[in-house]
Protein backbone atom coordinates (compact mmCIF):
# COMPACT_ATOMS: atom_id res chain seq x y z
CA UNK A 1 0.00 0.00 0.00
CA UNK A 2 1.90 3.26 -1.05
CA UNK A 3 0.78 6.26 1.33
CA UNK A 4 1.25 8.84 -1.96
CA UNK A 5 -1.18 7.10 -4.46
CA UNK A 6 -3.44 6.44 -1.08
CA UNK A 7 -3.80 10.08 0.10
CA UNK A 8 -4.30 11.07 -3.38
CA UNK A 9 -7.11 8.80 -4.98
CA UNK A 10 -8.47 9.75 -1.01
CA UNK A 11 -7.73 13.36 -2.20
CA UNK A 12 -10.31 12.59 -5.10
CA UNK A 13 -12.82 10.99 -3.42
CA UNK A 14 -13.11 13.74 -0.58
CA UNK A 15 -13.91 16.36 -3.10
CA UNK A 16 -15.94 14.60 -5.44
CA UNK A 17 -18.36 13.49 -2.13
CA UNK A 18 -17.99 15.90 -0.02
CA UNK A 19 -21.25 18.06 -0.79
CA UNK A 20 -23.30 14.55 -0.73
CA UNK A 21 -21.75 14.07 2.71
CA UNK A 22 -23.16 17.77 3.86
CA UNK A 23 -26.57 17.45 2.64
CA UNK A 24 -26.65 14.24 4.47
CA UNK A 25 -25.02 15.20 7.83
CA UNK A 26 -25.81 18.57 8.39
CA UNK A 27 -28.08 17.71 11.65
CA UNK A 28 -25.94 15.83 13.42
CA UNK A 29 -23.68 18.70 12.93
CA UNK A 30 -25.81 21.50 14.11
CA UNK A 31 -26.51 19.13 16.92
CA UNK A 32 -22.85 18.95 17.95
CA UNK A 33 -22.42 22.79 17.40
CA UNK A 34 -25.42 23.14 19.57
CA UNK A 35 -24.47 21.18 22.55
CA UNK A 36 -21.96 23.17 24.09
CA UNK A 37 -24.30 26.09 24.00
CA UNK A 38 -27.34 23.98 25.69
CA UNK A 39 -24.48 22.82 28.97
CA UNK A 40 -23.66 26.29 29.19
CA UNK A 41 -27.13 27.37 28.76
CA UNK A 42 -28.08 25.12 31.47
CA UNK A 43 -24.72 25.12 33.32
CA UNK A 44 -25.06 21.38 34.06
CA UNK A 45 -22.67 19.65 36.11
CA UNK A 46 -20.89 16.57 34.41
CA UNK A 47 -22.66 14.53 37.01
CA UNK A 48 -26.16 15.56 36.42
CA UNK A 49 -28.57 13.14 34.70
CA UNK A 50 -29.26 15.95 31.63
CA UNK A 51 -25.12 15.97 31.28
CA UNK A 52 -25.21 12.11 31.17
CA UNK A 53 -28.66 12.26 28.60
CA UNK A 54 -26.22 15.03 26.52
CA UNK A 55 -22.87 12.67 26.57
CA UNK A 56 -25.51 9.94 25.35
CA UNK A 57 -26.64 12.07 22.58
CA UNK A 58 -23.09 13.21 21.21
CA UNK A 59 -22.20 9.21 21.21
CA UNK A 60 -25.30 8.26 18.39
CA UNK A 61 -24.71 11.92 16.84
CA UNK A 62 -20.94 10.91 15.89
CA UNK A 63 -22.24 7.53 14.52
CA UNK A 64 -24.26 8.94 11.79
CA UNK A 65 -21.59 11.14 10.98
CA UNK A 66 -19.66 7.85 10.41
CA UNK A 67 -23.07 5.94 8.73
CA UNK A 68 -23.25 8.78 6.51
CA UNK A 69 -19.31 9.57 5.54
CA UNK A 70 -19.26 5.97 4.38
CA UNK A 71 -22.79 6.08 2.71
CA UNK A 72 -21.65 9.17 0.68
CA UNK A 73 -18.28 7.20 -0.23
CA UNK A 74 -19.80 3.65 -1.24
CA UNK A 75 -22.63 6.04 -3.72
CA UNK A 76 -19.42 7.37 -5.36
CA UNK A 77 -18.84 3.78 -6.27
CA UNK A 78 -22.24 3.29 -7.11
CA UNK A 79 -22.96 1.33 -4.14
CA UNK A 80 -26.01 1.14 -2.36
CA UNK A 81 -25.68 1.15 1.62
CA UNK A 82 -29.65 -0.02 2.78
CA UNK A 83 -29.54 1.80 6.64
CA UNK A 84 -31.52 0.00 9.19
CA UNK A 85 -31.97 0.64 13.08
CA UNK A 86 -30.48 -2.72 13.45
CA UNK A 87 -27.00 -1.64 11.83
CA UNK A 88 -27.02 1.93 13.39
CA UNK A 89 -26.86 -0.12 17.29
CA UNK A 90 -24.46 -2.10 15.77
CA UNK A 91 -22.36 0.45 14.77
CA UNK A 92 -22.90 2.48 17.63
CA UNK A 93 -22.40 -0.83 20.45
CA UNK A 94 -18.92 -1.39 17.89
CA UNK A 95 -18.31 2.00 18.72
CA UNK A 96 -18.68 2.34 22.11
CA UNK A 97 -16.49 -1.07 22.62
CA UNK A 98 -13.63 0.26 20.88
CA UNK A 99 -13.45 3.30 22.69
CA UNK A 100 -13.75 1.90 26.00
CA UNK A 101 -10.79 -0.97 24.96
CA UNK A 102 -8.74 1.97 23.36
CA UNK A 103 -9.28 4.41 26.58
CA UNK A 104 -8.45 1.33 29.08
CA UNK A 105 -4.97 0.58 26.91
CA UNK A 106 -4.29 4.64 26.76
CA UNK A 107 -4.18 4.66 30.57
CA UNK A 108 -0.94 2.03 30.36
CA UNK A 109 0.84 3.81 27.09
CA UNK A 110 -0.45 5.95 24.37
CA UNK A 111 0.78 4.01 21.89
CA UNK A 112 -1.80 0.42 22.22
CA UNK A 113 -4.43 3.01 22.13
CA UNK A 114 -3.96 4.63 18.85
CA UNK A 115 -3.18 0.67 17.58
CA UNK A 116 -6.54 -0.21 18.63
CA UNK A 117 -8.43 2.61 17.22
CA UNK A 118 -5.80 1.88 13.81
CA UNK A 119 -6.86 -2.12 13.76
CA UNK A 120 -10.53 -0.78 13.91
CA UNK A 121 -10.49 1.73 11.72
CA UNK A 122 -12.09 -0.67 8.79
CA UNK A 123 -14.81 -1.42 11.63
CA UNK A 124 -17.78 0.46 10.26
CA UNK A 125 -17.48 -1.09 6.02
CA UNK A 126 -17.44 -4.56 7.69
CA UNK A 127 -21.17 -3.45 9.85
CA UNK A 128 -22.18 -1.53 6.44
CA UNK A 129 -20.89 -3.33 3.44
CA UNK A 130 -20.53 -6.97 4.67
CA UNK A 131 -23.37 -6.96 7.44
CA UNK A 132 -21.37 -8.33 10.34
CA UNK A 133 -22.23 -8.12 14.14
CA UNK A 134 -20.25 -5.30 16.19
CA UNK A 135 -17.31 -8.32 17.28
CA UNK A 136 -17.20 -9.97 13.96
CA UNK A 137 -16.48 -6.39 12.61
CA UNK A 138 -13.92 -5.50 14.60
CA UNK A 139 -12.21 -8.76 14.00
CA UNK A 140 -12.40 -8.93 10.66
CA UNK A 141 -11.31 -5.03 10.31
CA UNK A 142 -7.92 -6.37 12.46
CA UNK A 143 -7.32 -8.87 9.75
CA UNK A 144 -7.86 -6.92 7.10
CA UNK A 145 -4.99 -4.53 8.39
CA UNK A 146 -2.58 -7.29 8.17
CA UNK A 147 1.36 -6.58 7.20
CA UNK A 148 0.15 -2.61 7.15
CA UNK A 149 -0.50 -2.21 10.99
CA UNK A 150 2.53 0.43 11.55
CA UNK A 151 2.00 2.51 8.15
CA UNK A 152 -1.62 2.84 8.86
CA UNK A 153 -0.99 3.88 12.76
CA UNK A 154 1.27 6.34 11.69
CA UNK A 155 -1.05 7.74 9.00
CA UNK A 156 -3.97 7.56 10.76
CA UNK A 157 -1.87 8.96 14.00
CA UNK A 158 -0.93 11.84 11.95
CA UNK A 159 -4.76 12.90 10.50
CA UNK A 160 -6.05 12.19 14.25
CA UNK A 161 -3.65 14.81 15.77
CA UNK A 162 -4.81 17.38 12.89
CA UNK A 163 -8.73 18.72 15.35
CA UNK A 164 -6.77 18.05 18.33
CA UNK A 165 -3.90 20.68 17.43
CA UNK A 166 -6.72 22.57 15.68
CA UNK A 167 -8.75 22.74 18.39
CA UNK A 168 -5.72 23.65 20.98
CA UNK A 169 -5.02 26.38 19.03
CA UNK A 170 -8.32 28.07 18.87
CA UNK A 171 -8.63 27.88 22.84
CA UNK A 172 -5.84 30.95 22.50
CA UNK A 173 -8.07 32.92 20.70
CA UNK A 174 -10.49 35.46 21.55
CA UNK A 175 -13.65 33.40 20.22
CA UNK A 176 -16.94 33.13 22.21
CA UNK A 177 -18.08 29.64 22.73
CA UNK A 178 -20.71 29.81 20.26
CA UNK A 179 -18.34 30.45 17.16
CA UNK A 180 -15.74 28.50 18.68
CA UNK A 181 -18.02 25.89 18.60
CA UNK A 182 -18.85 25.85 14.92
CA UNK A 183 -15.37 26.52 13.69
CA UNK A 184 -14.54 23.12 15.90
CA UNK A 185 -16.91 20.79 15.24
CA UNK A 186 -17.28 22.24 11.21
CA UNK A 187 -13.35 21.43 11.17
CA UNK A 188 -13.52 17.75 13.08
CA UNK A 189 -16.02 17.17 10.86
CA UNK A 190 -14.66 17.91 7.57
CA UNK A 191 -10.90 16.38 8.37
CA UNK A 192 -12.53 13.29 9.57
CA UNK A 193 -14.52 12.52 6.76
CA UNK A 194 -11.15 12.93 4.86
CA UNK A 195 -9.84 10.41 7.51
CA UNK A 196 -12.63 8.28 6.65
CA UNK A 197 -12.48 8.60 2.86
CA UNK A 198 -8.74 7.07 3.42
CA UNK A 199 -9.95 4.38 5.33
CA UNK A 200 -12.47 3.24 2.63
CA UNK A 201 -9.63 3.80 0.29
CA UNK A 202 -7.70 1.51 1.79
CA UNK A 203 -10.14 -1.15 2.62
CA UNK A 204 -10.21 -1.60 -1.10
CA UNK A 205 -6.69 -1.35 -1.88
CA UNK A 206 -6.05 -4.16 0.69
CA UNK A 207 -9.00 -6.15 -0.48
CA UNK A 208 -7.70 -5.88 -4.22
CA UNK A 209 -4.11 -7.21 -2.62
CA UNK A 210 -5.40 -10.06 -0.55
CA UNK A 211 -7.69 -11.40 -3.53
CA UNK A 212 -4.11 -11.25 -5.77
CA UNK A 213 -2.29 -13.03 -2.98
CA UNK A 214 -4.82 -15.92 -2.79
CA UNK A 215 -5.73 -16.52 -6.83
CA UNK A 216 -4.64 -19.64 -8.02
CA UNK A 217 -1.06 -19.80 -9.71
CA UNK A 218 -2.14 -20.70 -13.74
CA UNK A 219 1.58 -21.77 -14.32
CA UNK A 220 1.62 -25.53 -15.46
CA UNK A 221 4.18 -27.79 -13.25
CA UNK A 222 7.49 -28.58 -15.54
CA UNK A 223 7.57 -32.30 -16.86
Amino acid sequence: MKIKDLLKNSWVDFKKTLATFLKLAWWPILILVSTPNIRSYLETDKSTWISILLDFGETIVTVFLALYSFISLFKSRNIEISLSGGKIFVLWFASMFIALASSIATLFLVIPGLIILALSIFTPIFILYKNEGPIEAIASSSSHMQGQLLKSTCVFTAFWAVPVVFNYALLHLPLNLALFSVVSVVTSSIVGYFIYSVAFNAYFELETTHNKSIQPSTETPAD
